[in-house]
C-alpha cells in the first residue's frame, strides 16, 4: 500500500509530461519554407526516390510528371534519376518573389561540374505543402522529354 502511494504521483506527474509534448506536437504549425522542397526536390533526385521526387511537384506540371512515371519501368527511371542527381553539386537561392499569399517565384543557381545554371522556380501552396508548378530546371525538361515522348520525338 506504502509503494503505490508513491508510484502514483510519479505517475500523475509523468502523464502531465507526455500530454504537454503530445498537445504540442498538435498545435505547432509545421514551418515550410518554399525553398524546403527545392531541397527536397534535389535530395530525392539523387536518392532516385520518384516517389519523393514527386511529391514536390503540383499542378499540371505534377500530373504530366506522374503520367510519364506510369509508362515507364521503376528501376530504369531510378537510375536515370539518380545519374542526373549526381550532376548536381549544390543548388543556390538566389532571390524569392513573392506572387501573392500562395504562390512564389524562386530564382536559384545550380552548381554542376565545371558550370552553373541559373533557373527558376514558380511553386504554390496545394494542400498545405509547397509544390514546384513551372520550371525551366534542367532535370525537370530532361525527365519530360526523355521519359515523355515516343523515342522518334527525342532527339
Amino acid at each position: 500500500m506504502m509503494e503505490a502511494r508513491r508510484f502514483v504521483p510519479f505517475l500523475l506527474i509523468l502523464s502531465g509530461f507526455f500530454y504537454f509534448v503530445l498537445r504540442d506536437q498538435q498545435t505547432s504549425p509545421q514551418v515550410d519554407e518554399p525553398e524546403d522542397v527545392l531541397i527536397s526536390m534535389i535530395q530525392a533526385l539523387k536518392a532516385g526516390d520518384v516517389p519523393g521526387l514527386l511529391r514536390c511537384f503540383g499542378g499540371e506540371l505534377g500530373r504530366r510528371l506522374e503520367g510519364i512515371i506510369e509508362r515507364q519501368e521503376g528501376a530504369d527511371l531510378e537510375r536515370w534519376l539518380k545519374r542526373r542527381g549526381q550532376a548536381v553539386k549544390g543548388l543556390a537561392i538566389l532571390n524569392k518573389e513573392s506572387r501573392g499569399a500562395d504562390e512564389v517565384m524562386v530564382f536559384t543557381e545550380t552548381v554542376y561540374e565545371g558550370r552553373n545554371k541559373r533557373q527558376s522556380f514558380l511553386l504554390r501552396r496545394e494542400d498545405g505543402r509547397w509544390r514546384v508548378v513551372r520550371s525551366d530546371f534542367e532535370a525537370v525538361s530532361d525527365w519530360e522529354t526523355d521519359f515523355g515522348k515516343p523515342i522518334q520525338e527525342v532527339g
